[in-house]
Order: C-alpha cells, then sequence, then structure tokens
C-alpha cells in the first residue's frame, strides 16, 4: 500500500517553487518523524492522530504537519491567483460616496474590458460577508503585469479618468486600491420644474439606510434633536445616546468628520435642523480599514453621518438664541461652524437653567424615564477643527472644551429590605449641591504615505469638582405610612411611641467632597502595507498618566434604638491621593488568503501602576475642631491607623487576539471568529494599621466579540431604485467577556470607617464570566418604506461578582463581603419596525417591541441566619408605537407605551406583584398662516399596581410652543410653554433580590420662556469673483 499524501501538476510556473518548497519541508520533517518508516504509519495510526493519551510532542508533530499541508496548498491556490483593482469616489464638496454611476475599465489599447456600478460591485466585506459601499467599486483581472485606464461617471459629475500600472505586482498582492477620487459637479443650467411626488422618508442604499431630512415636518427653530427623534426606527435617549433599530449609535458625525470627538450631545443640541440635507446610518469604516483598501477586524464604527445641504457648504453658519421667563428660567445659544471639502470648524457657547433637552412637539424626550434629576445651571463653550490636506498626506484635527454644571437635588428615597425572614424598611431624605468643572483638549494628527500611515493622538483633560451633601435616614422593622425628613430628625424629641418602638437606628450626616483629576494620553499608531503583498502590519505605543486627589469631611451622628446618643458623634477628614500609570504597546499583522479571507494576529502588552492612599483623621478627638470644611493645624495627631491605608498596584497585562474569517465556501454564507484570550498577572502591596498584606494573582480571561465571531446568511439579493439590497439577513452571534475580581476585595481585612456599613476582604474569588447567544433577523425589502429587525438573546453569567451582606436586625448594620454567584440569566426577544404607508406616504408607523424573562441572585444574611443565595424573577413585556400622520405641511402624531412587570421571589416575606405603566400622547406640528407655528404634546403618563399606592399614579403632561418667523425667515420667535397642568414627577422604581428601591427626586417647576432665534448664512468672497 503506497501512502500518497498530494499531487500535483508539473507546470513550468511554480515546478520550481515546489522543489524548493520541498527542500525547506525537508528540513522540517525529518527531525519531526525522525527513523518513521512506511510500516510506522500503517501499524501505528496514533503517531499522526492527536488523542487525549498523546503526549505533547505528538501534538507538535501533528501541528507541523497541518502546517506543512497547509503550504502546499496555498501553493496550488497561487495558479489561479487574481486581483483586484479597488477605489471611492466622492463629492468634492460633500466628501461622501457617490452611489449608482458607472466604472468602465479599458486594456492598454483603450477598448472597454469591463463595468460595473458604484456601489454595486463595492468593496468586499469580511463582516457583512458582501460588497458594501467602500470603496465603492472593484475590477477582479488576472495576477499578471498589465497596465489599464479606468473611466468614472456620474450622472450632472465631470467625468475622472485613472491609469493603473500592475507591472510591478507582488506575488502574494492581491488587492491594488488606487487613489480616492473626488467629483466635481458639472455646470448645469436647471430648468424650472414643479414637483408633485411625495418625498420619501427613508430608504436602503445598500447597507446604508438614508433619511430625507426635507420629508419631516418640524418647529420653527428646532434643532438638530427634533428632527432624530422623528426618524423611523431611532430612538433617542437621555445624554444623546441614540439607537437605530435596537443599535447603539457609536458615533455621530457632521458631513463624515466627528464633532467634539464624538460628543452626541453637543451636535444635537446646536445644529440647526433647516440645515440638514439628509442622515446616513451605516458602518463607517475607520482609517486603517481605509488606507489599506479592505475592512479590518475591529476598524468600523455604527454611525449615523448628518449631511448638511449644499447652501450651507463652503459659508459661514451663523446660529444665536436667548431668552428668558418665568421662575427666573434663562437660556443662551451661539453657534458658529463652516465646512468645506477639505476643511471644517466649529465654535458653540450654551448657557442655561432648564436642566434638561425636552422641547414641546417632542413626546419621546418628556418620558419621565428620560428626565434628568435635580434642577442644573449649564455652562458650556468650545471650539473643533478638521483640516485634510489629502494630497500632502496630512490630516489634522483636534477640539477643546470648557464646562462647568451646578445641580441642585432633593431625593426621598424608601428601601424595603429583603430578608430571608422578613423584611426592614429605611427613609432617606437628602439634598446635595455639585459644581463640577471640566476643561479638555484633543488633538489627532494623520500623515500619509504610500505604504505607510501614521497617526499620533495626544488628549489632556482636567476635572474639578465640589459637591455638599446634607442627609436624614432611619430604619425601622415595619412599614411606616408617615414620613418625612422633620420626622426623622425630631424622632427623640416629639416622635411617636409607635415610631419609637419599632426604629432601628437613626442618621444625620453632612457632607463636603472637594477634588480634582488631571489625565494626559499619547498614542502613536503606525500602519504599514507592503508593496507587493495584501498583507498590511498594524503597530500602537500609549502611554497614559492621571492624578486625583479627593478631600472630604464628614459630620455623621448614629443612634441605634429607642434612646438617644447611645451611637456615634463623628466628624471625620479623608485625604486620598491617587497616582496611575500604564504604557501599552502591540501590534497585529493582517495575512491575506489567495482567493478569499483572511487570517490577522494581535497580540498587546500592558503594564500599569497605581498608588492609592486613604488617610482618616478624627477630628472629634480634637479640642478646637475649626470651620466645617476646613483642616486644622493640628490634625495630624488624630490620623486612624485602623482605617488607613496604602496600596500599590502592579499590572501586566498580555493580550492576545485570533482572527479568522475563512474564505466564503457557500454562496451567500459567511463565518467569522474572533477568539481573545488575556493572560493578567497582578499584584497588590497593602499596607494598614502597621501591617502589610501582598495579594498576588494571575488571571486567565478567554473572551470572544460578537460583532466578529458569527454565522450569517444573505436571502433575496436585488437592485433596487437606490442602489443593491439584500431582503434577508440571518445571522447568528456569540459573545462572551470575563471579569477579574478587585484585588482590594481580597484583602483579609475589616473597613468600619462608616458605622453602618463594615466591609470585609474574602481572598478565593473566582473570575466572572458572561455568555450571550443571538439569533438576528433583518428585512430590508426592495420597497423603501419597510424596514425590520428581531432579535432572539440568551445571556447568562457564571461566577457572577457581586456584594452580599450580613444584617444585623438590632442595629441596621451592613457587614458587606464579595461572593460568586450563579443563576443570572436575562432571556429575551426584541422586535424594531418602521413602515411608510398611504396613498400618499403621507402615515408613518413605528414599533418597538421586547418581550424579556430574567433572574437575579444576590447573598443576603441576618444575625440569625447565615448568608445565602436568594433570587428574584422578572417577566417583561413592552411596546412602544409612534404613528404620524402628515398633511401637507401639518403633522399629527400619536405616541403609546405600555410596559408589564411581573416580579416573584423565594424570600417568604417577598408578595408577587404586577405592574404595569401606560403613557399614551398626542403630538402636533402645525404651519398657520402669516409664518406662524405652532407645536404640542400631550401625554398621560398612568402607573398601576405598584406595592406602594404612591406610585399607582395618573399624570397629564402638556407641552406647547408659538413660534413666529420674520426678517426673511432669519429671525424666530418663540414662546414656551413647560408642564402648564404643573403634574410632572420623577419617580423611579428598582428591584433586585436584596431590596426594593422607590426614589423621588426634584424636577423643573411649570414655566414659561420667550426666546428670539436668529441664523444667517456669510458666503465668504472669493478672489476674482464677483
Amino acid at each position: 500500500m503506497d501512502l500518497k499524501i498530494i499531487e500535483f501538476k508539473k507546470t513550468k510556473n511554480y515546478l520550481a517553487d515546489m522543489i524548493n518548497f520541498f527542500k525547506f519541508a525537508k528540513q522540517i520533517l525529518k527531525p519531526i518523524f525522525m527513523k518513521l518508516t512506511k510500516k510506522d504509519v500503517m501499524t501505528k495510526p496514533e503517531i499522526l492522530h492527536y488523542t487525549p493519551q498523546s503526549n505533547k510532542a505528538l501534538c507538535c508533530r501533528f501541528c507541523l504537519i497541518l502546517a506543512f499541508m497547509l503550504g502546499l496548498c496555498t501553493i496550488s491556490f497561487a495558479q489561479k491567483a487574481k486581483v483586484t483593482i479597488t477605489g471611492m469616489v466622492y463629492d468634492k464638496n460633500f466628501r461622501t460616496p457617490l452611489l449608482g454611476g458607472m466604472v468602465y475599465l479599458h486594456d492598454d489599447s483603450g477598448c472597454i474590458i469591463d463595468s460595473c456600478e458604484i456601489g454595486k460591485t463595492s468593496l468586499w466585506s469580511q463582516q457583512k460577508r458582501d460588497f458594501v459601499k467602500q470603496p465603492d467599486w472593484k475590477f477582479l483581472v488576472q495576477h499578471k503585469a498589465a497596465k489599464y485606464s479606468v473611466e468614472i461617471t456620474y450622472p450632472k459629475y465631470e467625468s475622472h479618468y485613472l491609469q493603473v500600472d500592475l507591472s510591478d505586482l507582488g506575488r502574494r498582492q492581491f488587492n491594488y486600491p488606487v487613489e480616492d477620487v473626488y467629483m466635481t459637479k458639472s455646470a448645469v443650467k436647471l430648468k424650472d420644474v414643479v414637483v408633485t411626488a411625495t418625498k420619501v422618508k427613508f430608504y436602503n442604499k445598500g447597507d446604508t439606510l438614508i433619511y430625507n431630512a426635507d420629508a419631516f415636518q418640524l418647529a420653527e427653530g428646532s434643532m438638530l434633536d427634533a428632527l432624530v427623534d422623528q426618524l423611523p426606527g431611532v430612538e433617542l435617549k437621555d445624554g444623546g445616546r441614540i439607537y437605530v433599530n435596537g443599535k447603539f449609535v457609536e458615533n455621530l458625525t457632521l458631513n463624515g468628520r466627528d464633532f467634539f470627538g464624538g460628543n452626541h450631545q453637543l451636535l444635537l443640541e446646536n445644529l440647526g435642523a433647516y440645515t440638514v440635507k439628509d442622515i446616513a446610518v451605516y458602518d463607517k469604516l475607520g482609517d486603517r480599514s481605509q488606507f489599506v483598501g479592505r475592512e479590518l477586524p475591529g476598524d468600523k464604527m455604527f454611525t449615523m453621518d448628518v449631511r448638511l445641504k449644499k447652501e450651507y457648504l463652503e459659508t459661514w453658519m451663523l446660529n444665536a438664541e436667548a431668552g428668558g421667563g418665568t421662575h427666573d428660567r434663562y437660556m443662551g445659544r451661539l453657534f458658529l461652524a463652516r465646512n468645506t471639502s477639505h476643511s471644517s470648524i466649529g465654535m458653540f457657547a450654551n448657557f442655561n437653567n432648564l436642566s434638561d433637552q425636552g422641547r414641546p412637539g417632542q413626546n419621546t424626550l418628556w418620558q419621565q424615564a428620560n428626565k434628568g434629576e435635580g434642577e442644573q445651571r449649564v455652562q458650556h463653550a468650545g471650539m473643533t477643527y478638521s483640516v485634510d490636506g489629502s494630497r500632502a498626506g496630512i490630516k489634522n484635527s483636534g477640539d477643546v472644551l470648557f464646562s462647568r454644571i451646578f445641580t441642585d437635588v432633593a431625593r426621598n428615597t424608601m428601601r424595603t429590605n429583603l430578608m430571608p425572614s422578613n423584611t426592614t424598611h429605611e427613609y432617606s431624605y437628602s439634598n446635595s449641591h455639585t459644581d463640577a468643572l471640566f476643561l479638555g483638549q484633543a488633538h489627532t494628527l494623520n500623515l500619509q504615505k504610500k505604504y505607510w500611515l501614521g497617526m499620533v493622538l495626544e488628549r489632556v483633560n482636567y476635572r474639578k469638582n465640589n459637591n455638599r451633601l446634607g442627609s436624614a435616614a432611619a430604619a425601622f422593622d415595619k412599614e411606616q405610612t408617615e414620613m418625612n425628613r422633620r420626622i426623622i430628625e425630631d424622632l427623640y424629641t416629639s416622635g411617636s411611641a409607635e415610631w419609637s418602638k419599632s426604629l432601628i437606628n437613626r442618621t444625620l450626616n453632612e457632607d463636603i467632597v472637594k477634588g480634582h483629576n488631571l489625565l494626559a494620553n499619547l498614542r502613536m499608531n503606525n500602519f504599514f502595507k507592503f508593496k507587493k503583498s495584501s498583507d498590511n502590519l498594524y503597530v500602537t505605543i500609549e502611554g497614559n498618566y492621571t492624578e486625583e486627589k479627593n478631600e472630604r469631611f464628614n459630620k455623621y451622628q448614629i443612634d441605634y434604638g429607642q434612646v438617644e446618643k447611645t451611637g456615634l458623634r463623628l466628624n471625620d477628614y479623608y485625604n486620598r491621593p491617587i497616582n496611575s500609570y500604564y504604557v501599552k504597546a502591540g501590534f497585529s499583522y493582517h495575512y491575506s488568503f489567495i482567493k478569499s479571507g483572511y487570517a490577522q494576529v494581535e497580540y498587546y502588552y500592558t503594564h500599569g501602576g497605581k498608588n492609592t492612599d486613604s488617610y482618616r483623621y478624627r477630628l472629634d478627638r480634637l479640642a478646637e475642631q475649626g470651620v466645617f470644611g476646613t483642616v486644622p493645624q493640628n490634625y495630624v495627631s488624630v490620623l486612624d491607623p485602623l482605617n488607613s491605608y496604602t496600596a500599590h498596584y502592579d499590572t501586566n497585562n498580555n493580550n492576545l487576539v485570533l482572527v479568522i474569517f475563512p474564505p466564503s465556501f457557500i454562496k451567500n454564507v459567511g463565518i467569522g471568529l474572533r477568539p481573545t484570550l488575556d493572560y493578567n498577572i497582578e499584584s497588590l502591596r497593602y499596607k494598614r494599621d502597621g501591617k502589610t498584606f501582598n495579594v498576588k494573582k494571575n488571571f486567565l480571561l478567554p473572551g470572544c466579540y460578537e460583532d466578529w465571531t458569527y454565522l450569517e446568511w444573505r436571502i433575496g439579493r436585488y437592485q433596487g431604485a437606490y442602489g443593491p439590497g439584500v431582503r434577508h439577513t440571518l445571522s447568528l452571534k456569540y459573545n462572551l467577556e470575563s471579569h477579574a475580581p478587585e484585588l482590594m476585595d481580597m484583602v483579609p481585612v475589616t473597613d468600619d470607617a462608616d458605622p453602618l456599613n463594615i466591609y470585609v476582604g474574602v481572598s478565593d474569588l473566582k473570575v466572572e464570566m458572561n455568555h450571550r447567544l443571538s439569533l438576528n433577523w433583518e428585512y430590508r425589502p426592495k420597497r423603501a418604506n419597510i424596514n425590520n429587525t428581531l432579535r432572539l438573546v440568551y445571556d447568562f453569567t457564571s461566577n457572577a461578582l457581586t456584594r452580599g451582606y450580613d444584617y444585623d436586625e438590632r442595629t441596621g448594620v451592613r457587614t458587606w463581603r464579595s461572593y460568586n454567584t450563579d443563576g443570572n440569566w436575562m432571556r429575551y426577544a426584541t422586535n424594531t419596525f418602521s413602515l411608510v404607508f398611504g396613498k400618499n406616504r403621507q402615515f408613518t408607523l413605528s414599533s418597538d417591541t421586547r418581550v424579556e424573562n430574567s433572574q437575579a441572585a444576590d447573598v443576603i444574611g441576618t444575625n440569625e441566619k447565615p448568608a445565602a443565595q436568594f433570587a428574584i424573577r422578572n417577566w417583561l413585556v413592552s411596546e412602544g408605537l409612534k404613528l404620524a400622520w402628515q398633511i401637507g405641511k401639518q403633522q399629527i402624531g400619536l405616541n403609546g407605551s405600555f410596559i408589564w412587570r411581573n416580579t416573584s421571589s423565594e424570600h417568604d416575606d417577598f408578595a408577587s406583584f404586577h405592574a404595569t405603566n401606560v403613557n399614551c400622547g398626542l403630538t402636533g406640528q402645525f404651519k398657520l398662516p402669516g409664518n406662524i407655528g405652532l407645536s404640542t404634546d400631550f401625554t398621560l403618563y398612568s402607573r398601576n399596581g405598584y406595592a406602594d399606592s404612591r406610585l399607582n399614579t395618573n399624570d397629564f403632561v402638556w407641552n406647547a410652543r408659538l413660534s413666529y418667523a420674520f426678517g426673511k425667515g432669519r429671525w424666530v420667535a418663540m414662546l414656551d410653554g413647560y408642564d402648564l397642568l404643573h403634574q410632572l414627577s420623577n419617580v423611579t422604581y428598582g428591584i433586585t433580590a436584596q431590596a426594593r428601591t422607590i426614589s423621588y427626586t426634584n424636577t423643573l417647576p411649570r414655566y414659561c420662556l420667550l426666546h428670539l432665534q436668529y441664523k444667517i448664512n456669510i458666503t465668504p468672497k472669493v478672489k476674482g469673483r464677483k
């Protein structure tokens, strides 16, 4: 019997290569097989097959044999190799891709040998397993020396020509990206036309979802947030967070450029909606992918790009607004920007005491879940710029930002502690004032040559805070029907016998916290591509330094049971300096397979150090304690060594990432793998009360990223009116995250600085691992009026790190420890749906559905029962609906949401409950004669089924705006009325296995605001222009 390993044809093209390869292989195989004979192979198959009983040497042999055979396969594929010529086409002014034009490939004699549509045969995306919009065209030609010319045409644009010379191709160079093309519009005189068709609100262009801004009716003076809030399938939440079809938008850009480092809130609040042409949502490739001409793993962001109308390009755009109102409300805003084909600059200033981002007629942003806490006074100012010198290979961008926010919050909290056999009840009333200052600047410099891209990124941030808090709290063994701050403060002087009998403890607290934080970061990235290969190399180095100092002054009074002054009277001063740094270096190498697919290996090493000190001084032991909030001269003499410590961390992190996208063997089916492995070596030197503790741990942390670990199937390709598309996309994704325990929690010491919360270290904590498996279906039909996304997700956590406690029912003291728990899981289904319908497409329907079942586990014990794991289970069903009806220049909207919760537990004293939240309302945008506009929203917030009857309420909230435009539309006067019925409240409800919590915070009072907006465009004079 002959051993036949491989057959190959002896052609002139690669015979010499095979001979050289076997000479090399002989050197490898000789020490592997040693004196291995044909008989050995036939009688001892275990030599070539690794089993659990095999030794490490045989495993290594098997791996080397496998590598050898892969090498043979690579050579056999080489004779069929082709090279892909790719390119990108942009509008010169908007710097955005042009899809739908034609590209023609000419041979050296000028004959057309191939053609393609821009966007139809675009760049192959390994993640999407499809051709996406960047680069926008490609041609596949034989891998041989040749010369071609490329002709690029686009309607109403001047044609562009490129020369392509493949005479110097490398043997493993399978991708040939050409320079980016920026096309100029032709000077064409347009005839007058009458538009009778209804404007399309959104459509799919390849993998890009585009919203037409002019198709949405907005109130005069609206900012970008009002437009985004109306987009079908888009959810705008507090803090500028945006979700499109349930997926979080990572980056919000203006004409393809970052705006203040991706600060969504600043762009949403300061850019006028009237300037927007359309909004595109897509996966934007990063600088590295654009440089090498193909999508690379981890180098894309889900992006919403706001694109300006032509008249707002190459001009200075000014938007200013100021106003005042009842209850001392005021606001002022100034926004100045200019965007050109190669640069952009923006400046803004904003100050107000309006506390939130709600606008009349925007129902979504007025939901109580989106309301901020307390009353705020905001001062913002900043500048951002970007300069693109593509021809010189230089790009520069940066921003400078100032922010100061004053916040006043009054909070009332009721907490029901769920003990193993009973419950206790805590009531807390607090007032806080926060003064937060931020100064920051960041700059990026890109230098690009033909085979090298260098990036330097630097960032410096400074924060300063000055906070003051006063609170009164009490714990009882029975629920109290009447309770407030005054009652708690007077419990021992005028409290009733019933209160006194059930009282566990009472605390009065006053806090002043001062501090600052300085952060400096510098990172340098280098990307290399090779002249005769499609491989590429990435090298990075980064350094970071942080300096932080916090001072805390704390007056604390605690009394237990029925007798006052049986507890403690404390006056503490804490000094907590923190210094940390890290240095990171790494590389990744991208290896391209011959036909399609690739493999990439990444390695990053990070070394860090951190000094964390905490010193407690008992000022109550001094005869002269001084003024509260200042440090007495002799404070050093009252250091509390039992509750003071110094800690020094050292970390060494080794991160290995492997990315594999094999060639697609089944049409329209793609697979991706991106496993990661972190090996962390961590040590902590902890000193406290003259004792030293050394904690050293090594952690192995596996991981997977769901965006790159998936199986995907695309069904039903089509060529639509706006470009190519896919009707159905099915994908199965897996995500794994590992979290190591904090070394500080593993120090065997007891910290009792807070008399009611004692912390005990635990040395035997395990690594937490979170798994998430999701099945996704996306429906994008050929018709441009419907979108649907369905997700089925199962999420569970093993060895979840949690803090549990033992509760002393006599004193209310909690003794906290860290634990690993099991039994934390969640399974849910979500569906996001958008539809435009009607004879004239005047109706827009959006739906957001969620069904969720979850379990959360915690650890609780008492002085009578040892700590044990308990869990609560939740069912949640929610539905959000938005229906808009546009009639000419008028728009009416119907908004509604429904949330049903069912909560149960194993606790003996836990009463299962069913709670329902129903919100429904109307919105209206009306254009009246005489340039008058009216915007209004009216919403009912209804809660039912909560254990606390105070939560079961029906609140009606009505807001309205009356506007008048004059001065050729440059001036807009607006009169706003907020919470006209004075029923807006701010309450939050939360439940865990440890407790059920209800919190009320103060909100803005009912008020009216009169404000005036001015907007103008200034076109700079160009030399030679009349």
